[in-house]
């Protein structure tokens, strides 16, 4: 049975989709831990509200209003779980051509979790020389989904299927 801190910690993680999202949370954990030995929450909030993106910042500011993290222990349990966590993410490389916005982001993130698992961030790399497609190294594994590569594969199995057909 998971504690209310430990679903806590993964609603705030589900969030993070990308390495970007990643560093910019370790660094909001380092705001509230810091938080821990202040008395003004106002400027703490403040601090997240600038440092964050804004789906980012409403997540971990609807779960630290919850009355559970009014108890500093509950609070200092949270900020180590998730920087616990952080550091143990795996890291899919994702080499495309345009710059990522949120939706297909969001989309690619979806399609990670439901492949790949939870506790997953995204590398994004432009690439100009991709013309379509995209290539993802995970886990030492690389695969080459590009327009070109398919191009390729296509034509090496059609000049194969030919050859095998003349020395019938």
């Amino acid at each position: 049975m998971t504690s209310i801190v430990e679903e806590k910690i993964l609603e705030t993680l589900r969030e993070v989709r990308t390495v970007n999202d990643q560093i910019t949370l370790r660094d909001a954990v380092g705001v509230m831990e810091g938080s821990l030995y202040r008395k003004d929450g106002v400027e703490t909030d403040k601090i997240l509200a600038d440092s964050l993106p804004e789906r980012l910042y409403q997540a971990i500011r609807k779960i630290l209003a919850e009355k559970i993290f009014s108890d500093p222990e509950e609070l200092k349990k949270y900020i180590a779980g998730i920087k616990e966590r952080l550091q143990k993410m795996k890291e899919v490389y994702f080499e495309i051509v345009f710059d990522p916005d949120e939706y297909f982001i969001g989309e690619i993130s979806e399609w990670i979790l439901k492949e790949l698992g939870e506790d997953i961030v995204i590398d994004f790399y432009l690439n100009p020389s991709i013309v379509g497609g995209a290539v993802i190294i995970s886990e030492g594994e690389y695969f080459n989904f590009t327009m070109s590569a398919i191009l390729e594969r296509t034509f090496e199995k059609s000049w194969a299927d030919v050859n095998r057909e003349r020395n019938i």
